[in-house]
Formats: C-alpha cells, sequence, structure tokens
C-alpha cells in the first residue's frame, strides 16, 4: 500500500501510483474513518487489491478527482475505486 490515512483531510497534486499492492483495500491508496481526499492530476496504473485495485473508501470517507487517469488497475470489486459506508 503506498499511503493509508486515517481521521485527515489529504490532498495529492502531480502524483504517480503504478505497481503497488494491498493485501486487501487499495493497492495505492486505503482511506477510512472521516477522511476527505482531493486528488489532482493524478495518475493511477497497474495497481492491485481485492477491494479497489487504485483507491478503497470505508467509513465516511469522500474522495474528488479532478484531471486524473486510472489506467488498467485490477480488484476483485471495484478495479479503480471502491467505496464501502463512505
Amino acid at each position: 500500500m503506498a499511503t493509508e490515512s486515517p481521521y485527515s483531510d489529504t490532498q495529492l497534486t502531480n502524483c504517480t501510483f503504478v505497481n503497488n499492492t494491498g493485501a486487501t483495500r487499495g493497492g495505492a491508496i486505503y482511506l477510512y474513518d472521516n477522511v476527505n481526499l482531493v486528488g489532482r492530476n493524478c495518475y493511477f496504473e497497474a495497481n492491485r487489491a481485492a477491494f479497489g485495485g487504485a483507491v478503497s473508501l470505508t467509513i465516511h470517507t469522500s474522495a474528488y478527482f479532478t484531471d486524473t487517469r486510472f489506467y488498467k488497475n485490477y480488484a476483485q470489486d471495484g478495479g479503480a475505486l471502491h467505496a464501502h459506508r463512505a
């Protein structure tokens, strides 16, 4: 997992996540417990997890992406993005 963040606001700009793996949630990013994510001009490629190949959101989280590309991310549920109780 590239980044994991509880109880905070997170901003990502001009970032790249490639070939990351999450054991269960979020190959590149796993957010949980009251987190707000803003991603601008990001690129996610070939990230893998069971839930949310690129990004997984759980328990009162939100994500807003602009000018962001998701390419060939893989998961059993939610290849690019997975949200559970978000």
